[in-house]
């Protein structure tokens, strides 16, 4: 299983250029078989981080404050790909 991570920031401009980069990468991966496709959505209007799967793509609502710095997003994203492998690792230790 492979596992990728799409990582956009809620704003006008995503709605053009990542936007519409993500759409197609989004509309081309999901229908591999062994790929599990996330993307990861930061600054959303949700008022508390969670998760909705769409059509297959696991879609991850990370609410931030704007003045969020490089260094902390980069620590977010560490957070959750630990996160990710922990659940991945426990599957296979169970099956």
């Amino acid at each position: 299983m492979n596992y990728i991570y799409l990582i956009n920031e809620c704003s006008r401009a995503s709605v053009y250029g990542i936007g519409t980069y993500i759409d197609q990468m989004t509309k081309c991966l999901s229908s591999i078989s062994d790929v599990v496709l996330n993307v990861v959505e930061f600054y959303s209007v949700k008022e508390e981080y969670c998760i909705e799967e769409i059509n297959g793509v696991f879609i991850h609502y990370v609410p931030c404050e704007k003045i969020l710095s490089i260094t902390s997003k980069k620590n977010i994203i560490g957070m959750l790909f630990m996160f990710f492998l922990k659940i991945l690792i426990f599957a296979r230790m169970i099956n």
